[in-house]
């Protein structure tokens, strides 16, 4: 993200919108840890996060560098409060799609911020030269998920059974994409 995006919100935070630096790295990573206490919606519950500090400061690099990855953090003060990670191909048959992740953290949902961040994600996309298609799961039971993908034009495409399990109950995972049109 070239420059980042300031806007205040109806809990009257002021959020900014930027891509991360290493020094957000022990931010992003408190926030991973703290997320998955959050929902059950996401793949990992609290504190089951696996990446470290560092693996964050060298992902941050590495994407820096990637054409065809993007990640978006939205921070209030100090604290991360959501994050988007659109990661794309390593190869060349695979460089023009990626898979996307957006996690909101839950005292802010309800308030934009996942809508501007998947804009601004989906403007960067458009200007690129790569990217044709934008993936994504989402768990079939997560119908707010579901409806705000589907708002971005992003269609049902699969499903794959038992995905995930949770204290011993399977869920199913909805695929979705979104093709980019130059």
């Amino acid at each position: 993200m070239e420059t980042p995006l300031e806007f205040s919100i109806k809990t009257g935070d002021v959020v900014i919108i930027k891509s991360p630096t290493e020094n957000d790295a022990q931010a992003v990573y408190e926030y991973f840890n703290k997320i998955g206490g959050e929902t059950d919606y996401l793949t990992f519950g609290e504190g089951e996060y696996d990446s470290s500090i560092s693996d964050f400061k060298k992902m941050f690099k590495e994407l820096d560098h990637r054409p065809n990855s993007l990640i978006l953090i939205a921070v209030v003060e100090t604290k991360v409060i959501a994050v988007l990670n659109f990661t794309g191909g390593n190869r060349t048959r695979t460089r023009h799609v990626g898979n996307l992740g957006i996690t909101v953290s839950k005292r802010f949902w309800e308030c934009g911020i996942g809508s501007k961040m998947l804009r601004e994600l989906l403007g960067w996309a458009r200007k690129t030269d790569s990217i044709r298609k934008i993936n994504l799961k989402v768990r079939t039971d997560n119908v707010r998920a579901i409806r705000f993908y589907k708002k971005f034009g992003f269609k049902e495409e699969g499903r794959i059974s038992r995905d995930s399990n949770i204290g011993g109950q399977f869920y199913d995972n909805l695929c979705m994409g979104l093709k980019i049109d130059k």
